[in-house]
């Protein structure tokens, strides 16, 4: 008898929140998601299980981020409130803090800023996206590429099997050959899920991480230290998101906003 149990990630609305916006660069409205790691039993949840944070969705450009929860004053579940009110009503101090940015992009332009603070935002700017590679880490999920790659290991273990079975007469040497065909037709599948959250991170978490970083322009020296401090947390986003792609994002973006162009 096959007991199957495990964890898997659970998402429930939570309501919607005013928040600043990277890529928009702006407040904007977002819906916020609760994002939960539950034990179950044959697929049926145990329990409320453990908060791994909060997602928003920007209802402007439709970017996702992470958001902390306990940072709003509530959560708003009027579907059609405007933005002013979602901002009285759940992040008040929004307004203040959007000021103290813009002068801190400022300042960032001018020069005026240490090493030491460069590197700070940097790094917070980074770990804004870690509970979105923690839920995706924490759960396995079966892309486009595993799926094919699934199909043609099924397909590609017929062939072997039979290839197998026709040619091989010896019951202990068949029986070695089937579970070789087996072995290396579902290879690529087991590589696929391997790597599904450097994918993940590839295509989800760095286009809009290179958004918020590049109004701070970083050289690729920042990057590669904000990146090494990050990984010192142990946080799964210091080992899945790269320097080279991070940093070719992060150039192109601010090429893009030279040119006055948009995403």
């Amino acid at each position: 008898m096959f007991i199957i149990w495990g964890t898997r990630i659970r998402r429930k609305p939570s309501g919607r929140v005013a928040a600043f916006c990277e890529p928009c660069d702006d407040i904007r409205a977002h819906r916020v998601t609760e994002v939960r790691e539950v034990s179950h039993l044959y697929f049926i949840p145990l329990g409320r299980g453990s908060l791994v944070g909060h997602e928003g969705r920007c209802e402007g450009c439709r970017a996702s981020v992470a958001l902390d929860g306990e940072a709003f004053a509530a959560f708003v579940t009027e579907p059609d409130a405007p933005l002013d009110d979602l901002i009285a009503r759940t992040n008040p101090d929004l307004p203040e803090e959007l000021e103290r940015w813009r002068d801190l992009q400022a300042r960032v332009v001018e020069g005026d800023i240490s090493e030491e603070e460069r590197l700070g935002l940097l790094v917070n700017k980074v770990t804004d996206f870690a509970d979105a590679v923690q839920a995706r880490a924490a759960q396995m999920h079966i892309d486009g590429w595993s799926a094919l790659a699934f199909l043609g290991g099924v397909a590609l273990s017929i062939v072997a099997c039979g290839w197998v079975a026709a040619s091989i007469k010896d019951d202990q040497a068949q029986v070695i050959g089937f579970l070789v065909a087996a072995l290396a037709s579902f290879a690529p599948t087991l590589y696929f899920l391997i790597t599904d959250v450097r994918r993940f991170t590839r295509r989800k978490v760095i286009p809009p991480l290179a958004d918020t970083l590049a109004p701070l322009c970083p050289s690729r020296e920042d990057l590669a230290a904000a990146l090494a401090q990050v990984r010192q947390t142990g946080l799964k986003i210091g080992k899945h998101v790269k320097l080279d792609p991070l940093a070719d994002a992060v150039a192109s973006r601010m090429a893009r906003d030279l040119r006055g162009e948009t995403a």
